[in-house]
Protein backbone atom coordinates (compact mmCIF):
# COMPACT_ATOMS: atom_id res chain seq x y z
CA UNK A 1 0.00 0.00 0.00
CA UNK A 2 2.84 2.35 0.91
CA UNK A 3 4.63 2.05 -2.45
CA UNK A 4 1.33 2.43 -4.34
CA UNK A 5 0.54 5.67 -2.48
CA UNK A 6 4.06 6.97 -2.94
CA UNK A 7 4.01 6.39 -6.70
CA UNK A 8 0.57 7.98 -7.09
CA UNK A 9 1.63 10.98 -5.04
CA UNK A 10 4.71 11.62 -7.11
CA UNK A 11 2.78 11.22 -10.35
CA UNK A 12 0.22 13.77 -9.17
CA UNK A 13 2.89 16.27 -8.14
CA UNK A 14 4.74 15.80 -11.40
CA UNK A 15 1.54 16.39 -13.39
CA UNK A 16 0.68 19.54 -11.43
CA UNK A 17 4.14 21.07 -11.73
CA UNK A 18 4.44 20.15 -15.41
CA UNK A 19 1.05 21.74 -16.09
CA UNK A 20 2.09 24.93 -14.34
CA UNK A 21 5.24 25.30 -16.39
CA UNK A 22 3.43 24.49 -19.63
CA UNK A 23 1.00 27.29 -18.82
CA UNK A 24 3.95 29.54 -17.99
CA UNK A 25 5.55 28.83 -21.35
CA UNK A 26 2.28 29.52 -23.14
CA UNK A 27 1.81 32.77 -21.21
CA UNK A 28 5.34 33.88 -21.98
CA UNK A 29 4.88 33.15 -25.68
CA UNK A 30 1.83 35.37 -25.98
CA UNK A 31 2.44 38.84 -27.35
CA UNK A 32 0.78 42.22 -27.34
CA UNK A 33 0.43 43.41 -30.94
CA UNK A 34 -0.57 46.99 -31.78
CA UNK A 35 -1.03 48.40 -35.28
CA UNK A 36 -0.54 52.11 -36.02
CA UNK A 37 -1.73 53.13 -39.50
CA UNK A 38 -2.12 56.92 -38.99
CA UNK A 39 -5.63 56.90 -40.44
CA UNK A 40 -7.43 57.90 -37.24
CA UNK A 41 -6.46 61.52 -38.00
CA UNK A 42 -7.93 63.60 -40.82
CA UNK A 43 -5.08 64.80 -43.04
CA UNK A 44 -7.34 65.86 -45.91
CA UNK A 45 -6.76 69.51 -44.98
CA UNK A 46 -2.98 69.26 -44.91
CA UNK A 47 -0.08 67.68 -43.08
CA UNK A 48 -0.53 67.00 -39.35
CA UNK A 49 2.43 68.02 -37.19
CA UNK A 50 3.14 69.38 -33.72
CA UNK A 51 0.88 68.61 -30.78
CA UNK A 52 -1.81 66.67 -32.71
CA UNK A 53 0.90 64.35 -34.05
CA UNK A 54 2.74 63.86 -30.75
CA UNK A 55 -0.55 63.31 -28.90
CA UNK A 56 -1.62 60.71 -31.45
CA UNK A 57 1.66 58.81 -31.13
CA UNK A 58 1.61 59.10 -27.34
CA UNK A 59 -1.65 57.17 -27.38
CA UNK A 60 0.39 54.19 -28.60
CA UNK A 61 3.23 54.76 -26.12
CA UNK A 62 5.44 56.35 -28.81
CA UNK A 63 7.59 59.47 -28.41
CA UNK A 64 8.90 61.26 -31.51
CA UNK A 65 12.18 63.14 -31.87
CA UNK A 66 13.48 64.75 -35.06
CA UNK A 67 16.98 65.63 -36.28
CA UNK A 68 18.39 67.43 -39.32
CA UNK A 69 18.42 70.84 -40.99
CA UNK A 70 14.85 72.18 -41.26
CA UNK A 71 13.61 68.64 -40.55
CA UNK A 72 9.95 68.09 -39.73
CA UNK A 73 7.85 64.94 -39.45
CA UNK A 74 4.14 64.78 -40.13
CA UNK A 75 1.20 62.64 -41.13
CA UNK A 76 0.17 63.38 -44.70
CA UNK A 77 -2.47 62.08 -47.10
CA UNK A 78 -1.26 60.36 -50.26
CA UNK A 79 -4.07 62.28 -51.98
CA UNK A 80 -2.18 65.51 -51.37
CA UNK A 81 1.53 64.60 -51.61
CA UNK A 82 2.84 66.06 -54.87
CA UNK A 83 -0.75 66.66 -55.92
CA UNK A 84 -1.92 63.11 -55.15
CA UNK A 85 -1.51 59.75 -56.81
CA UNK A 86 2.26 59.93 -56.54
CA UNK A 87 2.81 57.42 -53.71
CA UNK A 88 0.45 54.89 -52.13
CA UNK A 89 -0.26 54.23 -48.47
CA UNK A 90 -0.62 50.55 -47.56
CA UNK A 91 -3.71 51.14 -45.40
CA UNK A 92 -6.08 54.04 -45.92
CA UNK A 93 -4.43 57.18 -47.27
CA UNK A 94 -2.24 58.57 -44.48
CA UNK A 95 1.52 58.05 -44.25
CA UNK A 96 4.28 59.28 -41.96
CA UNK A 97 6.98 61.25 -43.74
CA UNK A 98 9.85 63.62 -43.00
CA UNK A 99 10.87 66.70 -44.91
CA UNK A 100 13.89 68.96 -44.63
CA UNK A 101 17.47 69.17 -45.77
CA UNK A 102 19.93 66.31 -46.02
CA UNK A 103 20.63 64.19 -44.13
CA UNK A 104 17.64 63.98 -41.78
CA UNK A 105 16.37 61.46 -39.25
CA UNK A 106 13.60 60.82 -36.77
CA UNK A 107 13.38 58.45 -33.82
CA UNK A 108 10.39 56.62 -32.41
CA UNK A 109 10.90 55.67 -28.75
CA UNK A 110 8.62 53.17 -27.05
CA UNK A 111 7.22 53.28 -23.52
CA UNK A 112 7.18 49.46 -23.48
CA UNK A 113 10.12 47.57 -25.05
CA UNK A 114 9.29 45.62 -28.19
CA UNK A 115 10.36 42.22 -29.47
CA UNK A 116 9.72 43.28 -33.07
CA UNK A 117 8.87 46.40 -35.05
CA UNK A 118 7.29 46.08 -38.48
CA UNK A 119 6.57 48.83 -40.99
CA UNK A 120 5.80 49.35 -44.67
CA UNK A 121 7.82 51.37 -47.10
CA UNK A 122 5.09 52.90 -49.27
CA UNK A 123 4.69 52.26 -53.00
CA UNK A 124 5.71 54.57 -55.84
CA UNK A 125 2.73 54.82 -58.18
CA UNK A 126 4.15 57.38 -60.60
CA UNK A 127 7.84 57.43 -61.60
CA UNK A 128 9.44 58.69 -58.43
CA UNK A 129 12.75 58.99 -56.61
CA UNK A 130 13.21 57.68 -53.10
CA UNK A 131 16.32 58.47 -51.02
CA UNK A 132 18.93 56.32 -49.37
CA UNK A 133 17.38 55.33 -46.06
CA UNK A 134 17.82 53.01 -43.10
CA UNK A 135 15.85 51.99 -40.00
CA UNK A 136 17.80 50.84 -36.95
CA UNK A 137 16.48 49.32 -33.72
CA UNK A 138 18.24 50.08 -30.42
CA UNK A 139 17.91 48.80 -26.88
CA UNK A 140 17.97 50.96 -23.74
CA UNK A 141 21.77 51.02 -23.69
CA UNK A 142 21.73 52.32 -27.29
CA UNK A 143 23.18 49.09 -28.68
CA UNK A 144 22.14 48.24 -32.23
CA UNK A 145 19.78 45.25 -32.37
CA UNK A 146 18.98 45.15 -36.09
CA UNK A 147 18.87 47.39 -39.12
CA UNK A 148 17.27 47.48 -42.58
CA UNK A 149 17.39 49.93 -45.46
CA UNK A 150 17.57 50.59 -49.19
CA UNK A 151 19.71 52.43 -51.69
CA UNK A 152 18.11 55.22 -53.75
CA UNK A 153 15.31 54.05 -56.04
CA UNK A 154 13.92 55.71 -59.16
CA UNK A 155 10.77 54.59 -60.97
CA UNK A 156 7.61 52.81 -59.91
CA UNK A 157 7.69 50.01 -57.34
CA UNK A 158 5.43 48.18 -54.94
CA UNK A 159 5.28 48.70 -51.19
CA UNK A 160 7.58 46.52 -49.08
CA UNK A 161 7.25 45.33 -45.50
CA UNK A 162 10.31 45.38 -43.25
CA UNK A 163 10.76 43.89 -39.77
CA UNK A 164 13.27 44.80 -37.07
CA UNK A 165 13.77 42.30 -34.26
CA UNK A 166 15.71 42.11 -31.02
CA UNK A 167 15.39 41.74 -27.28
CA UNK A 168 13.80 44.84 -25.73
CA UNK A 169 13.71 47.30 -28.63
CA UNK A 170 13.43 50.71 -26.96
CA UNK A 171 13.67 52.91 -30.07
CA UNK A 172 13.88 52.87 -33.85
CA UNK A 173 15.66 55.58 -35.85
CA UNK A 174 14.84 56.29 -39.49
CA UNK A 175 17.66 58.05 -41.34
CA UNK A 176 17.40 59.43 -44.85
CA UNK A 177 19.61 61.28 -47.32
CA UNK A 178 18.26 62.68 -50.58
CA UNK A 179 21.59 64.32 -51.47
CA UNK A 180 19.52 67.29 -52.59
CA UNK A 181 18.26 65.51 -55.70
CA UNK A 182 15.67 62.87 -54.70
CA UNK A 183 11.96 63.47 -54.21
CA UNK A 184 11.81 62.70 -50.47
CA UNK A 185 14.16 63.63 -47.64
CA UNK A 186 13.42 60.39 -45.81
CA UNK A 187 11.43 57.29 -46.62
CA UNK A 188 7.62 57.65 -46.26
CA UNK A 189 6.29 54.80 -44.10
CA UNK A 190 2.94 53.33 -43.12
CA UNK A 191 1.30 50.58 -41.02
CA UNK A 192 3.55 50.15 -38.00
CA UNK A 193 3.11 46.85 -36.12
CA UNK A 194 4.48 46.94 -32.57
CA UNK A 195 4.95 43.58 -30.89
CA UNK A 196 5.90 43.38 -27.23
CA UNK A 197 6.37 40.00 -25.54
CA UNK A 198 4.28 39.54 -22.40
CA UNK A 199 6.70 38.99 -19.49
CA UNK A 200 6.40 35.86 -17.38
CA UNK A 201 4.84 36.74 -14.00
CA UNK A 202 7.60 36.66 -11.42
CA UNK A 203 5.40 34.81 -8.89
CA UNK A 204 4.60 31.87 -11.16
CA UNK A 205 7.81 29.82 -10.67
CA UNK A 206 7.61 30.59 -6.94
CA UNK A 207 4.03 29.33 -6.88
CA UNK A 208 5.09 26.11 -8.60
CA UNK A 209 7.90 25.59 -6.09
CA UNK A 210 5.56 26.25 -3.15
CA UNK A 211 2.96 23.84 -4.46
CA UNK A 212 5.58 21.14 -4.87
CA UNK A 213 6.87 21.74 -1.34
CA UNK A 214 3.37 21.51 0.13
CA UNK A 215 2.72 18.28 -1.72
CA UNK A 216 5.98 16.79 -0.51
CA UNK A 217 5.25 17.86 3.06
CA UNK A 218 1.82 16.21 2.92
CA UNK A 219 3.34 13.00 1.55
CA UNK A 220 5.93 12.90 4.34
CA UNK A 221 3.28 13.39 7.01
CA UNK A 222 1.13 10.57 5.63
CA UNK A 223 4.17 8.34 5.34
CA UNK A 224 5.14 9.04 8.94
CA UNK A 225 1.58 8.36 10.15
CA UNK A 226 1.51 5.07 8.24
CA UNK A 227 4.84 4.05 9.79
CA UNK A 228 3.60 4.79 13.33
CA UNK A 229 0.43 2.83 12.75
CA UNK A 230 2.34 -0.21 11.49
Amino acid sequence: MKSKFTGAMFRLLAAIITGIFICADAYDARANVVTVNFDALDASGGQITGTPLTSYLAGYGITLSVSGASASVGIASDNLIYGGGDIGATTGHNVLLEGGGHPVSFTLSFANPLSSFQFDRVSSILPNSFPTWSATAYDLSNSVLSTVGESPQIGTFAATTFVLTGADISSVTFSGNDFGVYGFANEPIDTLVLTSATPLPAALPLFASGLGALGLLGWRRKRKAAALAA
